[in-house]
C-alpha cells in the first residue's frame, strides 16, 4: 500500500514537472530567451511545447510517471542549450573581469618597488608577468571569437572555462608574490661561561708577572 501510494505521488510529481516547463519555457522562449533561440529550431521547439501541452489535457491526463519524465526529457534537448547560452551571457562578462582584476594585480605586484616584494628575484616577477599576460592574451582571443558569434550559438568560452584560467594564474602566482622573506638569523649572545673564563685568564696572565718592588731588590742584591 505505501509503495502504491509512493508511486502515485510520484507520478503526480513528474506529470506537475511538466506542465511547469511546458508554460514556463514557453513563456522564456517568447521572451528572454528569444534572442538565445535558433531561428531553424524555435518554430519546431514551440510546436512541441504546445502539443505537449494539449496531450497533457487529453491522453495525457492518466499517463505513467515514465511517460511524463519521457516527454519531459524530449522537451530539454531543446530547451537545455538555450538556458545554457542564456546564462552564459550573464555570467561570462563577470568571470571576464574578475580575470581582468587578477591579472592586473599581479602584474603591478610583480612590478612594484615596494619593500614587501625587494626579497623577490626579478626572474621570479618577470615570471609572474608573463604568465599573468598570457592569461589575458588568451582572454582576448576568446571574447573575439565570442563577440563574432550570434547569441544563439554554442559559446566559443565559458564562464567555467574563465575561471579555471584564472585559478591557474592564482596557483602559479600566489606562492611568489605571497612568499615571506626568510628570518635574519639571530645573534647568540656570549654565555655565562664565557664571560667568566675571560676575566680569570686575565688575572691568571697578571699574577704571572714579579711584582715591582720585587725585582728592585734582586737589582739591588746584585750590585752589593
Amino acid at each position: 500500500m505505501v509503495s502504491s501510494d509512493k508511486l502515485v505521488a510520484d507520478t503526480e510529481h513528474q506529470k506537475n514537472a511538466l506542465e511547469e516547463y511546458v508554460y514556463d519555457t514557453r513563456s522564456k522562449v517568447e521572451g528572454v530567451w528569444a534572442e538565445y533561440v535558433d531561428p531553424a529550431e524555435r518554430q519546431v521547439f514551440l510546436n512541441l511545447l504546445n502539443a505537449t501541452e494539449n496531450w497533457l489535457y487529453d491522453e495525457g491526463e492518466d499517463s505513467t510517471k515514465s511517460v511524463y519524465m519521457s516527454k519531459l526529457e524530449e522537451l530539454k534537448k531543446y530547451g537545455t542549450p538555450i538556458a545554457e547560452r542564456y546564462r552564459e551571457a550573464e555570467e561570462r562578462p563577470r568571470a571576464e573581469a574578475l580575470l581582468r582584476e587578477t591579472v592586473q594585480q599581479y602584474i603591478n605586484s610583480a612590478t612594484s618597488d615596494e619593500e614587501r616584494y625587494a626579497h623577490i628575484s626579478s626572474e621570479e616577477k618577470q615570471g609572474v608577468v608573463e604568465r599573468a599576460t598570457k592569461a589575458l592574451e588568451w582572454l582576448h582571443e576568446k571574447s573575439a571569437a565570442q563577440s563574432a558569434l550570434p547569441k544563439y550559438a554554442t559559446p566559443a568560452v565559458f564562464a567555467r572555462d574563465i575561471l579555471q584560467e584564472r585559478e591557474a594564474l592564482v596557483h602559479y602566482a600566489s606562492p611568489i608574490m605571497s612568499r615571506k622573506p626568510e628570518p635574519k638569523p639571530v645573534e647568540t649572545p656570549p654565555t655565562t661561561a664565557d664571560a667568566t673564563t675571560a676575566p680569570s685568564e686575565q688575572k691568571a696572565d697578571e699574577s704571572a708577572e714579579p711584582p715591582k718592588d720585587e725585582n728592585k731588590k734582586e737589582a739591588e742584591m746584585d750590585i752589593d
